[in-house]
């Protein structure tokens, strides 16, 4: 799918020299001295200073290097998706979950939408824990298409929700703390009470 020339360039800047990246791509050395070349003439400019000690690469190849890099992992992933789905020979939805953000919803949900689109499958995808918010949205669309989660307004701008239902919050103590033998608790939030219900 990607260049082959892409590719062997990536794999001459990480190996530092072009018999590094021959070795590594079980080709010859002058094969990837002229995959290089070619990428170069096709840019309109040097990749790499070369010199009897390997290959170091210009800003411009910094650059190149960077975002091709994203690419090829782009790619990459593409291809594993596409051929899930060829496996599969279903549609699947995958659902992005995690020890924070338990996939207790959906699964029972989901029982309900198989009857009317039995085609559909669902895949749980585990998530790591410490992922950043950001991280998390970065994700959608590429390693799972949706994830259940409390939803939080700071999140609003990232992307768009659907309220499944609202459920209360309960909170649970030790039995000899102080308000473990109240049957209500009330907390300020968002400037008013609320009631929370003890468990």
């Amino acid at each position: 799918m990607i260049s082959r020339q892409l590719e062997t360039f990536v794999k001459t800047a990480d190996a530092g020299s072009f018999s590094k990246a021959a070795d590594a791509l079980y080709i010859s050395t002058p094969a990837v001295v002229q995959q290089i070349n070619l990428l170069e003439d096709s840019l309109g400019f040097r990749v790499f200073e070369r010199s009897n000690r390997g290959v170091k690469l210009t800003p411009a190849g910094r650059s190149l290097y960077e975002d091709a890099k994203t690419l090829l992992r782009l790619a990459d992933d593409a291809v594993k998706k596409a051929r899930r789905i060829a496996e599969s020979g279903d549609t699947a939805v995958r659902i992005g979950t995690s020890l924070l953000y338990k996939c207790r919803m959906l699964p029972d949900l989901w029982t309900k939408v198989s009857e009317y689109c039995p085609e559909l499958k669902i895949e749980i995808v585990p998530m790591r824990e410490y992922d950043s918010r950001d991280n998390v949205f970065s994700k959608l669309g590429r390693d799972f298409d949706l994830f259940e989660g409390i939803y939080a307004t700071a999140w609003a701008d990232s992307c768009r929700f659907l309220e499944l239902s609202r459920t209360p919050v309960c909170c649970a103590m030790a039995r000899n703390h102080r308000l473990a033998g109240k049957s209500r608790l009330t907390t300020a939030c968002v400037g008013r009470s609320t009631n929370l219900p003890s468990s």
